[in-house]
């Protein structure tokens, strides 16, 4: 039976636990996975909740369709309850939300992923040892899968941590997850516990939690490995794999095309008995052994492919370098320069060449996809940059934002371009509990977000209105917009009838004149030829006008001058309503 909306979970108390099943665009996978379930003696009676996760792109979306359809037509347990995601939240963000909300209302959980075709007997050994284990401290999870090593294991053992390839918590063990790689990763190096987290330098875990707090993986389980191991918590594993991970064909997240994980799930039950809660020595010594020998199996191919990475690396951030370069000398020698003063914004106008808009946005485009896919770091109106220039007072507002709200960020970015802000700043705000980041952008650039650069946490819009209804903002971001604008204050004015309570200027021109200037903008060929109207603000009559509406919580300089033939600076301000 397929039930809408969430299970009533009161019976699972004393009945099996309750299965949530994460899936994207492999139905496939999801049918065998399905299947295998469905071949449990307990599948009958177990509530199974999937979370469909939406489309990263229009391609995905007859993959993602086909799952839910699936889904929608699966018999053969208790209910089946299919949540389905609007936008894509990525892995991650989906299977921590969704193991959070089961948790929390059914107290435990057994968790699988999309390719994980399971035992027979899968279901009676995570319902019988999350019976036995429930009020045990010490005990964090339950798991399904173990590597095939060479030399027996026990019928059921210990090991410090927690692992992913199917398994089950309790709301008390899961509450101990740490979304902060950043603390994870300092709390093992200064207690130095690296070898040991790393099984003796056999895999590099240590590695794929940096490359996490980098922004180069969002995995979910790393942290919740690191999370488990540093409360000195335990799982449970079985002597013989009661899971088969079918996705190791290149078709999922984080893993790779190769069979030297591949079991043959057990036919047999696991026999359940009372054993020592402890690290169990020879089981690590076994994992530790398969992982220096397996982790080397592949080592001439990923040679190859990093070797090819690198290079790639090399030659870009060498071409970003000389662009880099050949800004700082055309800055120098004043060519990004302001010609005027002139009478008013129409005058300017009239004054200005304009630009292309059809080549510039497909060069921003180009320069996104290289910073979300990782080829790249740092983007800024279609520049790359091979480092992160921080506007720290900017982040700060952020999370100053997110800490009054419970950690809840809604960003209203208006003129955002394509997500640059977003891609600057995700990696100190991923694992706030609600991130929503809007871009307000211009038509051209609305469609091509929605189509190529829209994920889980960031989305476009064409209008205010349109990001108020979807998001209801706490936080509204404009960073090198306002002057660009005819207008300002009347955008200013929208965002009065908005929820936002937090107004966050960057990136804006000052000076001490005693009314607002007007110019004509000249960007370099180099970046895109081009020329606009520009406004530097007056900054007394700016300040009180903004004070009828706002209070000024800060005022600060921006990171970056823009060198001009006039008097002024590149500044930020931080309101709050009154």
């Amino acid at each position: 039976m397929n039930t809408p909306g969430k299970p009533d979970f009161s019976a699972t108390l004393t009945g099996p636990c309750p299965v949530v099943l994460f899936a994207f665009n492999r139905p496939d996978h999801l049918a065998r996975t399905l299947a295998s379930l469905r071949a449990n003696d307990l599948a009958g009676g177990t509530d199974l909740i999937v979370y469909s996760d939406g489309p990263r792109s229009p391609e995905e979306t007859a993959a993602v369709d086909a799952v839910r359809t699936l889904v929608r037509a699966t018999q053969g347990f208790k209910s089946v309850t299919l949540v389905e995601r609007k936008t894509n939240q990525g892995l991650a963000r989906n299977i921590i939300e969704g193991v959070t909300d089961v948790c929390e209302r059914a107290g435990r959980v057994i968790v699988l992923e999309d390719d994980m075709v399971t035992s027979p007997h899968f279901l009676r050994f995570m319902n019988d040892a999350l019976a036995m284990y429930e009020t045990d401290e010490r005990v964090a999870s339950i798991h399904g899968y173990v590597y095939p090593v060479k030399t027996p294991l026990p019928e059921t053992f210990f090991l410090r941590g927690a692992d992913c390839w199917g398994w089950a918590t309790w709301r008390r063990a899961w509450r101990l997850f740490n979304p902060d790689g950043t603390a994870l990763y300092k709390t093992l190096v200064n207690s130095k516990q690296e070898a040991d987290f790393n099984f003796g330098h056999n895999y590099d875990y240590m590695g794929m939690l940096k490359e996490q707090i980098m922004g180069r993986n969002n995995s979910w389980a790393i942290r919740w490995y690191a999370s488990a191991y540093l409360q000195g918590k335990l799982t449970l594993y079985p002597g013989r794999s009661l899971v088969h991970n079918i996705g190791n064909d290149n078709s999922g997240t984080h893993c790779d095309d190769t069979t030297a994980f591949d079991v043959q799930v057990s036919q047999t039950p696991i026999m359940l008995a009372p054993i020592a809660v402890e690290d169990n020595a020879q089981a690590r010594a076994s994992f530790a052994a398969f992982m220096g020998e397996n982790t080397r199996i592949p080592a001439k191919r990923r040679a190859k492919t990093w070797l090819q990475h690198t290079k790639l690396r090399l030659s870009e951030r060498n071409r970003q370098r000389k662009t880099l370069s050949r800004l700082d000398k055309l800055q120098a020698q004043g060519q990004l320069r302001l010609e005027g003063p002139y009478p008013n914004w129409q005058d300017c106008a009239q004054r200005s060449s304009g630009y292309d808009q059809t080549n510039i946005l497909k060069q921003v485009t180009e320069s996104v996809l290289k910073v979300k896919t990782g080829q790249a770091v740092f983007e800024r109106d279609g520049v790359l940059f091979d480092h992160i220039e921080y506007a720290w007072p900017v982040l700060a507002g952020l999370l100053l934002v997110a800490a009054q709200n419970q950690q809840t960020l809604r960003v209203l970015d208006f003129g955002g371009s394509l997500g640059s802000g977003y891609f600057q700043n995700r990696k100190f705000l991923q694992n706030l509990r609600d991130l929503q980041w809007g871009v307000v952008e211009q038509a051209e650039f609305v469609r091509q977000g929605q189509n190529l650069i829209a994920e889980g946490s960031l989305r476009f819009f064409d209008t205010v209105a349109q990001c108020e209804a979807d998001m209801h903002p706490n936080v509204a971001l404009l960073s090198s917009v306002l002057q660009y604008l005819d207008d300002p204050f009347a955008m200013l004015a929208q965002l009065e009838l908005t929820s936002v309570r937090t107004l966050i200027i960057d990136r804006t021109p000052f000076s001490d004149a005693l009314q607002d200037q007007f110019f004509v903008q000249h960007v370099p060929a180099s970046i895109y030829p081009a020329s606009y109207p520009i406004r530097v603000f007056s900054r007394r009559l700016f300040d009180l006008k903004l004070a009828e509406r706002w209070i000024e919580l800060e005022s600060f300089d921006s990171v970056d001058n823009i060198p001009c033939s006039v008097n002024a600076k590149w500044e930020g301000r931080i309101y709050v309503r009154k």
